[in-house]
């Protein structure tokens, strides 16, 4: 009884009100054991790198992150991109395409997210690129939404292997472990609002 907690609120409410919070010894929805350290090299155009191999991707549509934000009034939601609908079955719509790259798709052909990340394009295209992120253990590419509703696109990446790691200033180390963010906010409707600016 001498001993003394102390509680962050940010910290508490990092998982309040998630399915499952009590009933785990953590704060992590899916825990998953410690991977371990092995040296590896990636090699791309404009890329030479060192670090530690990468741990598996998760699985389709599982939740990374999910947090109320009081801000707002609404649970901001990370998800890891579900390519197929296996997740919600949402390719088994009419179109036969997923929840996750429909949105994809349409947002890339808005005038306003084209301006950025220019990649306007096809379905084919979309699916096309999503596969290759998939494919590349560096990036974890996630959908984004607030109260269920899909807003945005995330790419979490390993810096070291990423094509910002040469702009880094060279007095500035680069961790095996640093992560980046790449972010498109797709609905309109979601900017600004404490939310999003552009």
């Amino acid at each position: 009884a001498s001993e003394v907690y102390y509680l962050n609120r940010a910290a508490f409410w990092q998982g309040a009100g998630t399915h499952g919070f009590h009933t785990r010894p953590s704060w992590l929805q899916n825990p998953t054991p410690t991977f371990p350290y092995t040296n590896t090299f990636t090699r791309k155009p404009n890329v030479i790198a060192k670090h530690p191999l990468r741990p598996p991707k998760p699985q389709p549509g599982q939740v990374l992150y999910r947090r109320w934000c009081p801000q707002v009034n609404q649970m901001l939601e990370f998800a890891f991109f579900d390519l197929e609908g296996v997740s919600d079955g949402s390719a088994a719509s009419p179109t036969g395409v997923s929840r996750h790259l429909a949105a994809f798709h349409k947002w890339h052909n808005d005038p306003r997210v084209n301006s950025a990340w220019k990649e306007q394009g096809s379905l084919e295209s979309h699916r096309k690129y999503i596969e290759d992120v998939l494919a590349d253990p560096h990036v974890l590419p996630c959908m984004f939404s607030w109260d269920g509703e899909l807003s945005g696109y995330v790419e979490i990446t390993y810096v070291k292997e990423d094509h910002v790691a040469p702009y880094f200033p060279t007095e500035q180390k680069i961790g095996d472990w640093d992560r980046g963010l790449h972010v498109l906010n797709g609905e309109t409707k979601f900017l600004g609002g404490g939310r999003c600016k552009s």
